[in-house]
């Protein structure tokens, strides 16, 4: 398994088939999937690792599994995603942690280390697609120094598209 990144708490790792019983009960959580049109089957989650593991290949990068350094337990998913956003093609900073692991800053510190991250492979401007009901991701979002641009259909739904643009300054 690739470790793509690290930070003081976590590691951000590639995905392999061996992540489905995390991937598969962790998008099948009502809270965690709460501001997505629906929850997954197991079946879809081994699709949903089938891609990020295709984008691996294809953009050298991903959405990764985060995990604790401390236990080495998954907590979540973290990365970039190529998106097409309004015709143009966005770089996506998300994230989603499993329910028991909400309000530890695990979200925000990833996300830090993928901005980091984009800045160094060269990105100039990296969004965050997010609900409009989904405070706690807009919350994040606000800590990483990103602002809002619009409001977007995105997938059938309407997004707020936050930006970055980088080189960040003073961004907690």
């Amino acid at each position: 398994m690739e470790v793509v990144l690290e930070t003081t708490r976590l590691i951000l790792r590639e995905m392999t088939p061996a992540d489905l019983d995390f991937m598969a009960e962790m998008l099948a959580h009502p809270e965690v999937m709460r501001y997505y049109p629906k929850l997954h089957t197991r079946d879809e989650a081994r699709d949903w690792i089938e891609r990020q593991m295709r984008r691996y290949r294809e953009d050298g990068y991903g959405p990764w599994l985060v995990m604790s350094k401390a236990t080495g337990e998954p907590i979540g998913q973290v990365g970039l995603a190529e998106q097409e956003v309004d015709g143009a093609r966005e770089t996506e900073v998300g994230y989603i942690l499993h329910r028991p692991l909400w309000g530890r800053g695990y979200a925000t510190e990833a996300a830090k280390a993928c901005l980091d991250y984009a800045e160094e492979i060269g990105k100039t401007r990296i969004v965050a697609l997010i609900r409009p009901v989904n405070e706690p991701s807009m919350r994040v979002a606000a800590r990483l120094g990103m602002v809002f641009e619009k409001l977007s259909d995105f997938k059938g739904l309407p997004h707020n598209v936050m930006v970055a643009a980088l080189p960040r300054v003073g961004c907690a």
